[in-house]
Parts: structure tokens; sequence; C-alpha cells
């Protein structure tokens, strides 16, 4: 189907959003993503440095330390968005 026509004035066809579509999209975006600061449980602080998607989605955090942990994405707490 072409753009819309009225007088001689060509028009883009019109994309209509839905709130269904937006509220999927929503959905798709983590809670967390790589370079994030995240508190853990037990109230360390870390970076994320990694993401699977498994079963659960599972996130590898490193402490100042130096030491690493794998949680799960539900148990940690966001502190900031790293630069991306």
């Amino acid at each position: 189907m072409g753009p819309k026509t009225t007088a001689g004035i060509s028009s883009p066809p019109t994309k209509e959003p839905t709130i269904k579509l937006a509220a999927a999209r929503l959905q798709d975006v983590p809670a967390v993503a790589y370079h994030d600061r995240v508190r853990v449980p037990g109230g360390r602080v870390g970076e994320v440095i990694g993401v699977y998607r498994r079963e659960e989605e599972l996130v590898l955090v490193v402490f100042a330390s130096g030491e690493c942990g794998e949680l799960r994405m539900a148990d940690v707490q966001p502190l900031s968005r790293g630069v991306r």
C-alpha cells in the first residue's frame, strides 16, 4: 500500500504504536547491564562484567577486591548505569 494522497499532497503511511508492543519491549530490557554498578545481598558493591541468559538470568559481578561472583539478576540492586 502506497502513501496516502490528498489533492496531490502525499504523506507517508502512519504507524500506530500499540501499548502492548511498548510493554513487550520494556519486558525485554534487563534490570542491569554490562558495566552497571550493583549492590549484592550482603551489601557489597561491584560492577557487572557479564550477563547470561539461561533458565534464570545471571550476572557476573567483579568487586573492588578482584573477587568475582555469579548471581541471579533478581538478587542484585542497580545503583548506577555504566558507560555504554
